[in-house]
């Protein structure tokens, strides 16, 4: 099955596409429901499901990897295949997902090394583990005909600009993404590559950088369409070659306690998407609460 991409979308056996989705966590959804969320997820109109793989959540003692009952990734993806979906995987290895540890193993801590950095021997974990999780997702990459047609490494790693230990400058951002491509790639995973919010990326066609926008999170953004607009155009300058994806289009985020709850009438929703539309985004992903 041929899986490419252009500048306007993925290209899925000579057809450009537009894909459109929820974000599903298999890992937060008892298995007994899986097959009815992704019911209600089809009923939505949606012909995509994006999934993180929490390394945590498969190996929560170092070199013990699980991946039966609520942790039967193949389980899982079959459904998805069964309901008709396309999915996007996220591995990780660093996946935020509001998950403790960002979702590396904890036991990580007690190994005297610097995760998301080129640390050598973070590396070689982080080696091991996409090892162990290809054995898993590699029947179900599209280009094995199956359904995952895009893998995500790491997460929202521009955010780490302040946290000078770890993003040095541009240049050693770069290198640690790229030496995961390295690792996936030779891991066995040959689908198109995505991570999220890497800006640094610029003249990088290797892995394509995808956006994210919450209209209206108290105390970070309120209704900033302006910025976000913005940010999309400025994708066409940093990636010209790529698709405009947005891995995370939503009203809202998590609720502080401290500040009033985010709220977006469902009007503004629908206007928001279709600006998306209009502006170029062939992959959009919104967060379902199931």
């Amino acid at each position: 099955m041929k899986l490419y991409y252009d500048s306007r979308s993925l290209i899925l056996n000579g057809k450009h596409i537009l894909l459109y989705g929820g974000e599903f966590h298999y890992f937060r959804t008892p298995p007994e429901l899986w097959e009815d969320r992704l019911e209600k997820i089809k009923e939505a109109g949606c012909n995509l499901i994006s999934t993180y793989i929490p390394w945590a959540w498969h190996e929560p003692e170092e070199g013990k990897f699980l991946w039966k009952k609520d942790r039967d990734v193949k389980k899982f993806l079959k459904l998805t295949k069964s309901y008709g979906f396309y999915v996007i995987a996220k591995p990780g290895p660093y996946i935020c997902a509001e998950m403790d540890f960002g979702g590396l193993p904890h036991w990580l801590l007690g190994k005297n090394l610097k995760v998301r950095t080129m640390d050598r021997k973070y590396l070689e974990y982080v080696k091991r583990w996409f090892k162990e999780v290809s054995k898993v997702i590699l029947p179900f990459l599209y280009t094995k005909g199956g359904n995952i047609i895009l893998v995500q490494i790491e997460n929202e790693y521009s955010h780490l600009r302040k946290l000078k230990e770890y993003y040095k400058s541009n240049e050693s951002a770069r290198k640690y993404i790229m030496e995961l491509f390295k690792v996936v790639r030779k891991a066995g995973i040959d689908v198109p590559l995505v991570t999220n919010e890497a800006t640094f990326l610029k003249g990088v066609s290797q892995i394509i950088e995808v956006r994210t926008f919450y209209p209206n999170i108290p105390g970070l953004w309120s209704w900033q369409f302006d910025h976000f607009e913005k940010e999309l155009e400025k994708h066409k300058i940093i990636q010209p070659e790529t698709p405009l994806m947005v891995l995370e289009l939503q009203s809202g985020w998590f609720e502080p306690s401290d500040l009033p709850r985010p709220y977006v009438p469902a009007e503004i929703t629908d206007i928001i998407l279709k600006d998306c539309i209009a502006r170029g985004v062939s992959l959009f992903v919104s967060y379902l609460s199931l």
